[in-house]
């Protein structure tokens, strides 16, 4: 008797079928207490700031 030591599971998250579009992984990504997504958001903070003070985007 063989036992396979990798159970098969269907694609996706664990709580759909369906694998998730990768606009929705970055968006949940980017929303997260993650030190990436932190530095992203300041980031685009300072520059949207430097926008309105007339400097370049």
């Amino acid at each position: 008797m063989n036992k396979d030591l990798f159970t098969r599971r269907p694609s996706g998250s664990g709580k759909m079928n369906e694998p998730k579009v990768i606009g929705e992984v970055l968006d949940e990504y980017f929303r997260s207490d993650e030190p990436l997504a932190r530095g992203y958001r300041k980031f685009l903070a300072s520059k949207k700031s430097s926008a309105e003070k007339g400097g370049e985007v």
